[in-house]
């Protein structure tokens, strides 16, 4: 792997450790309901899907981008997980001002959130 691939990963697996502990200090103040979240981002980072995306969060939500900088630009696509209540996460595949898929699903381990991911994956790093 060459030196900015690197630097790359390096990047994204600290945007998962912000997160990570971003998601510990609100379960802290706010009880149970992110610890699904936080389980499926243990989960991700231990499958080592961590070296190939950013994340993030905007309020509660849980950002994934491609994003080598911190922030979404208009043409950068994500996927944004929000709880809407402890059983019921919406999933939505987009840019900023445009969506590609939306859907809701009960648990985070639902074979349809990983199909999302993987086209996140398949979109170049920017």
């Amino acid at each position: 792997m060459d030196a900015r691939s690197e630097k790359i990963v390096e990047l994204f697996q600290k945007s998962w450790d912000d997160t990570e502990k971003w998601y510990i200090d609100r379960l802290e103040s706010y009880g149970e309901h992110y610890k699904p979240l936080l389980d499926f981002i243990s989960m991700f980072r231990k499958s080592g899907e961590d070296r190939f995306f950013r994340a993030g969060t905007s309020m509660s939500i849980l950002i994934i981008s491609r994003s080598v900088a911190f922030g979404i630009r208009e043409d950068q696509k994500f996927v944004s997980i929000d709880v809407v209540n402890p059983n019921i996460y919406e999933i939505k595949l987009r840019e900023p001002h445009k969506t590609y898929r939306e859907f809701r699903i009960s648990t985070l381990d639902d074979p349809r959130l990983f199909r999302v991911l993987k086209t996140l994956k398949e979109t170049l790093v920017n």
